[in-house]
């Protein structure tokens, strides 16, 4: 999927056509000269844009000469070292599009003479604060004295950019008829792919060389590009009090790219190989080289597409180049995907499958801290902790995705909305909550796209893994054969229990760390010597401990197997009640998590 801009209306899909016919009349019938700014972020569609309106004001309408467009791309004139001099740059092309246009209308001798004067004084002047405007700032910058070297008096430069105001002026009035209503409309793009000083001189060097009667400047540009730009021409203090009306005094019209109109559903759809037809969605041609091929199904629900829209507007937004982007990448992992699990990359995939692709796709691209933490831990307890404003909040890896985002509390929105989606995918039996065989063909996918090695394990199947470990390793050791099943039926009673919050992974033959909200807090250790030792990392402090279970809990220095500093002594519980050992283990489950949450 190629991400260039649509070139006319056949190709729009995101809903444009008629704004950009309110636009397009609005230039038909505005005083002159007038700068407009199509205002929108980098990669919103401001180019589409552009097309849009330029492609009903010349011949398709049967006007000829009426409103002849100029098309400048900034980016192309700031190659080759001449991004310094890119005002220049640009009015030298202006001139040379003009006379390619209308080649036997008008004599452009004088115009190309006056361009190359500017030229000339900008390239020879040592002055920095010429080269700094492009030839704007001339009462600092022109050296009085006259040369062979090209430098010119400041009388002398006043009176040649007059001058080359004045043939640009006769050469419009040549061109375009005075009827009150033709003007030639002047497109300047890509402003946001140069530095913002640069775009601002480039401004500076229209008003002042090209603003005259029958010109409509329409130019695409990112507000903030424009704020930067003043901000390293003026300072940060002028830019706060000033930034806004140099900006107003530049744009005398500002149009916002309707981003809030797009028709998302439709245009995401489009992408993904189906086209809408009433409350459907039904293949469109070379859908089978598409994401959401699904075989032979011929009719998406308008409901079931919805997800796929929805992800794209908690992840990427509503920026089309981001949109193809992220596509282009779930359509890749499809394709490694399709490879491992030997499947057809176009074939025999369910839409509940590429909808958890898909979303794994978005999740990874918008937002890598937060993917890198889920791919690490793929449990049904990180699911629900990212639902939660205060752990993603308090974690450390996620603070770069908050300081790089514009508004943080968003962005925090955004994922809880995200898990949403997904869990409305996963969650079949609709109980709101996610258990380990609702996540599998999660893992599974991750798996077959190679976004993660993390191996999925159920708590119940550790929990019998370490009980039969710990039964053989008590074979000879008979006053273990009745303390450990007593342990192991008290830990599933107890709050350590819980399939959404504990996970055991095993760190080697001799012990499995306990992991709690994703944390590590310990481990249950098997040796022969004792069969069945639990730590924790908690301080003996934290713990709230009767008198009947002192002898359970102590400290014990580093250099045994496993992880943690409080020892849980197994083989006292024989004495106890089940009652009391479960309120027990509860009671240490209690201080992990406080001492989790201060820590």
């Amino acid at each position: 999927m190629i991400d260039k801009p649509i070139p006319d209306r056949k190709q729009e899909s995101l809903g444009l056509s008629g704004h950009a016919d309110a636009l397009r009349e609005f230039i038909e019938s505005c005083d002159t000269p007038l700068t407009i700014g199509i205002q929108g972020d980098w990669g919103i569609g401001k180019t589409s844009f552009l097309n849009l309106i330029s492609e009903h004001l010349g011949p398709a309408r049967g006007k000829r000469n009426q409103y002849p467009t100029i098309y400048v791309n900034t980016w192309q004139y700031a190659q080759f070292d001449n991004e310094e001099y890119l005002g220049i740059a640009v009015l030298s092309g202006i001139i040379s599009m003009l006379q390619q246009r209308f080649p036997d209308e008008n004599d452009f001798s004088p115009l190309q003479k006056g361009i190359a004067k500017v030229w000339k004084i900008a390239r020879n002047v040592s002055n920095q604060a010429l080269r700094s405007h492009t030839g704007v700032d001339l009462g600092q910058a022109i050296n009085d004295n006259a040369g062979d070297d090209g430098r010119l008096n400041l009388t002398e430069t006043i009176a040649m950019l007059e001058s080359f105001k004045t043939q640009f002026r006769d050469i419009v009035d040549k061109i375009i008829p005075s009827d009150g209503r033709s003007k030639i409309v002047i497109m300047i793009d890509d402003l946001d792919r140069v530095k913002p000083i640069r775009a601002i001189q480039l401004l500076d060097s229209m008003k002042i060389f090209l603003d005259v009667e029958k010109c409509v400047f329409v130019i695409a540009v990112d507000y903030s590009v424009i704020q930067q730009g003043v901000r390293d021409k003026l300072g940060s203090e002028a830019q706060v009090i000033h930034g806004k009306s140099y900006f107003d005094k530049i744009i005398q019209v500002p149009f916002n790219m309707p981003t809030s109109a797009y028709q998302m559903d439709a245009y995401i759809m489009s992408l993904l190989g189906w086209k809408q037809e009433g409350d459907n969605f039904a293949k469109a041609d070379g859908s089978e080289d598409r994401f959401l091929y699904l075989g032979r199904t011929s009719s998406i629900p308008k409901k079931e597409a919805a997800f796929f829209s929805n992800i794209i507007k908690l992840t990427v937004g509503a920026n089309p180049r981001g949109i193809k982007r992220v596509i282009n990448y779930v359509n890749l992992l499809k394709r490694v995907a399709s490879k491992n699990i030997q499947r057809q990359a176009y074939e025999g995939w369910t839409i509940n499958e590429l909808k958890i692709l898909f979303a794994l796709g978005c999740l990874q691209l918008q937002w890598p801290e937060l993917f890198m933490i889920f791919a690490e831990n793929p449990t049904p307890t990180t699911i629900k902790l990212f639902e939660d404003w205060n752990y993603l909040s308090s974690q450390a890896d996620l603070k770069i995705l908050f300081v790089r985002a514009a508004n943080a509390e968003q962005v925090k929105s955004n994922i809880t909305g995200y898990f949403d989606e997904l869990i409305s995918v996963i969650d079949t039996n609709n109980d709101g909550e996610i258990s380990i065989a609702e996540l599998e063909p999660v893992l599974a996918i991750m798996k077959a796209a190679n976004l993660t090695s993390v191996e999925l394990v159920d708590l119940q199947n550790s929990l019998n893994e370490i009980r039969e470990r710990a039964m053989t390793a008590a074979t000879e050791r008979v006053e273990w054969h009745n303390v450990i099943p007593k342990f192991f039926a008290s830990f599933k009673k107890s709050e350590w229990n819980s399939r959404l919050r504990v996970r055991l992974v095993e760190a080697g033959s001799r012990f499995h760390n306990i992991l709690l909200d994703g944390q590590q807090v310990g481990s249950l250790v098997t040796t022969k010597s004792l069969p069945l030792q639990m730590y924790l990392k908690t301080p003996l402090a934290h713990i709230d401990i009767d008198d009947d279970c002192n002898d359970l809990i102590t400290t014990i220095n580093e250099g045994h197997y496993g992880i943690g500093d409080t020892w849980f002594k197994i083989w006292p519980i024989a004495s106890l009640s089940d009652d009391k050992i479960v309120a027990f283990m509860n009671r240490l489950h209690s201080a992990t998590v406080q001492w989790l949450k201060k820590s």
